[in-house]
């Protein structure tokens, strides 16, 4: 089944647009777009986006987008376990003291990093202001877009550099992807990935993003070098072997790999292709390298940071609900006649059950109770009339208890509801109380058999027999009980 999903990312000066194609034959990408923003025009972002989705004929429920850089910020942590839920349940408090702002203005996910020599957890902690994803939300919503994910650009080049990209197992990477005003980086060993951060080094330090063709940065590439081996060595002291990725608008520094070679003795290249089919030039998907991986996203949710949480969720099947609305009404009504018809049925059919009831019960009362008696409450009335009787015996007048119901009340007390145990038969006269029927285990057995020894009015409890049933492998068992005290 094929699937498409839309990348998409922005800034002050342009929008990427990818547009990814998933199929039993792999992932292919169908088309990238780059359109420069009218800043004359000024409709807004979300207007924007709208209209190039809609010139393109792109679905505007099928997007991934991000938050920009600036919006995010970054965390390391270490935890002793590695369940998500429970890291998950210990974050907010620490994000708390480490972030200028309470846990409830933030929206917060991670991405695991691997362990420690101790077997600790490693984690990268992505976190946002809420009203920042808010706003986004809204803006989007507000123009019909409604986004499956809004992703941290950092957690989003982990999943292209891992499909556009062969990451050899034995290989050290670190990505760089060089945004308007920040830049993102994600290290991984082979496909493993160790670490995620943000660089606030973007390429307007170098020129105007507008009119950008190629430039050299002496100084400022350098510094940016440097910027990337202090993120580097948060996780790894010794450099040697790692081999540097540089999209976004890195392609536009022309001396920029020689800066980060001469200041971190390390490689600057391009990996072989991943596998994600494209039919350019490898050296095509550097510019619009963070929309590829958005689109990417859509259907690889390894590692995926989701600031689209809690209140910002929106229901992405809100439109066909509304086409059901009218169905459902009607078969909601339907329904209604139905229960109603049902009901009625129900309290016609009770009527006669307790007619029928009602009649035989007279016929036992006039059977069993003296003649003439008059028919006032009948079950009350053979109730009392056979306790008076018992008690004229004197045949269950042990301890105060002179009603088989009540014996029968206290032996169901002994086996509650649920156990598994089933009384096939009862019987109770003058000197015992005879019980069979059938129990889970031979356990269960002899814990009726003692807490029926507890019993006031019961001297001595045997057990008669227990045998399994090969039918259901239950135990069939018959229990007597000497009455007295």
């Amino acid at each position: 089944m094929k699937k498409q999903s839309i990348g998409i990312y922005w800034n002050d000066a342009f929008i990427y647009i990818c547009s990814l194609r998933s199929s039993p034959a792999g992932l292919a990408i169908e088309r990238l777009i780059k359109h420069k923003r009218d800043r004359v025009a000024n409709e807004g972002i979300a207007k924007e986006i709208k209209a190039l989705m809609e010139e393109n004929d792109f679905a505007l429920d099928a997007c991934v987008v991000s938050l920009p850089e600036s919006a995010v910020m970054y965390r390391f942590m270490e935890r002793p376990f590695s369940d998500r839920k429970k890291i998950s349940a210990t974050i907010s408090s620490e994000l708390e003291t480490m972030l200028p702002s309470g846990e409830d203005d933030l929206i917060f996910d991670f991405v695991l990093t691997g362990k420690t020599s101790s077997g600790h957890t490693l984690l990268s902690v992505v976190a946002a202001y809420a009203p920042s994803v808010r706003e986004i939300v809204s803006e989007l919503n507000n123009v019909g877009i409604d986004p499956e994910s809004i992703d941290s650009c950092a957690a989003a080049t982990i999943v292209g550099a891992r499909n556009l990209f062969y990451l050899s197992p034995e290989g050290k990477y670190a990505l760089v992807h060089v945004g308007e005003k920040d830049s993102s980086i994600s290290v991984f060993h082979g496909q493993e990935i160790k670490h995620i951060d943000s660089l606030p080094f973007g390429i307007e330090r170098f020129a105007s993003i507008e009119s950008i063709q190629s430039v050299e940065g002496g100084s400022l590439s350098a510094e940016l070098a440097r910027e990337i081996g202090l993120s580097l060595y948060r996780i790894d002291q010794n450099l040697q072997g790692y081999e540097i990725i540089l999209t976004g608008y890195a392609g536009f520094i022309q001396d920029l790999p020689k800066a980060i070679e001469n200041t971190l003795s390390v490689k600057v290249g391009m990996p072989s292709e991943g596998g994600v089919a494209f039919n350019g030039l490898k050296e095509d998907l550097v510019e619009p390298f963070m929309a590829i991986s958005l689109a990417l996203r859509g259907i690889d949710k390894r590692d995926l940071t989701d600031f689209r949480k809690g209140e910002f969720v929106f229901t992405k099947k809100r439109e066909e609900l509304r086409k059901y609305v009218v169905s459902f009404g009607a078969t909601f009504i339907a329904f209604l006649i139905l229960l109603t018809a049902s009901l009625s049925l129900d309290v016609f059919l009770k009527g006669r059950i307790k007619d029928k009831l009602e009649s035989r019960i007279k016929k036992e009362f006039v059977s069993v109770m003296p003649k003439g008696t008059p028919v006032v409450e009948p079950v009350k009335q053979m109730e009392q009339y056979f306790s008076q009787r018992s008690k004229e015996a004197g045949v269950f007048d042990v301890e105060g208890v002179n009603n088989p119901l009540d014996i029968i009340k206290d032996i169901s007390a002994v086996i509650p509801a649920g156990s598994g145990t089933v009384i096939d038969s009862m019987s109770v006269d003058l000197n015992e109380i005879a019980i069979s029927g059938k129990a889970n285990s031979y356990n269960e057995v002899d814990r009726i058999k003692a807490s029926l020894s507890n019993l006031k009015y019961i001297s001595e409890v045997k057990i008669s027999a227990a045998n399994v049933d090969k039918s259901d492998q239950t135990i069939t068992f018959k229990l007597i009980c000497k009455r007295g005290v």
